[in-house]
C-alpha cells in the first residue's frame, strides 16, 4: 500500500488552493444562491458568534454569501431595523429550517460530513 507522500502534495497544490477557493450554488426553491467554501476562520468565527453558539448558522450564511449580497445597505434597510445586527438579515429573510439545511450544505462543502474520508486498519505484512 502506498501513502500520499509530501511530494504528492506538493503535486497537487494548484489543485488543492483551487479547492479552497470554490464557489457553489445553493438551490432554494427556484432561486439560486452563490456561496463559496467557508475557510477555517469562518467556521471559527461562526461558532464564536453568539456565546451561546445560537447564531452560528446565521453568521455562518452571512460570511459566505456572495448572491445575494446580504450587505447590501438597501437590503438591509428595508429587512431590518436602524439599530440590528447586519448578520440578523439571514434570519428576516430565510426560515429557520432554510438556515439549518444551507449552513449544513455549506459545512459539507468544507470537508466536514464528507464520506470520502474514512478510517482503514492498517494491514501488516
Amino acid at each position: 500500500m502506498a501513502y500520499l507522500s509530501a511530494k504528492d502534495l506538493l503535486a497537487r497544490k494548484g489543485a488543492i488552493q483551487e479547492r479552497n477557493e470554490e464557489r457553489f450554488v445553493v438551490s432554494l426553491n427556484e432561486d439560486d444562491l452563490l456561496f463559496r467554501v467557508p475557510t477555517r476562520g469562518d467556521i471559527a468565527d461562526s461558532q464564536n458568534y453568539a456565546s451561546d453558539g445560537t447564531r452560528a448558522d446565521e453568521y455562518l450564511i452571512y460570511s459566505t454569501i456572495l448572491e445575494p449580497d446580504l450587505r447590501d445597505p438597501a437590503l438591509q434597510k428595508e429587512f431590518l431595523d436602524k439599530n440590528a445586527d447586519p448578520v440578523d438579515i439571514v434570519g428576516a429573510i430565510f426560515r429557520p429550517g432554510e438556515v439549518q439545511t444551507m449552513a449544513q450544505l455549506i459545512m459539507e462543502q468544507a470537508g466536514y460530513f464528507n464520506d470520502d474520508v474514512k478510517v482503514r486498519k492498517e494491514v501488516k505484512n
